[in-house]
């Protein structure tokens, strides 16, 4: 769950309170995030590169698991 709270806060000289209305509030945003962004890279290193790959291909498709 992502939460994003702000609060402001303004000091006024106790004669400019009584000018006019006061307002404070306090705000609370809760939401589920719907975007992921990421970056993930696999290196695999061998003498024969059809062996690389295969290897790598192992990794990713590990990887793709995990995250589904």
């Amino acid at each position: 769950m992502l939460m994003a709270c702000s609060d402001t806060s303004i000091i006024v000289p106790d004669n400019a309170q009584s000018k006019g209305p006061h307002v404070s509030g306090t705000g609370v945003v809760k939401a589920s995030p719907d975007i992921i962004r990421a970056s993930i890279g696999v290196q695999t290193f061998n003498e024969d590169a059809e062996t690389a790959v295969a290897i790598n291909n192992e990794k990713v498709n590990a990887i793709f698991f995990v995250f589904g």
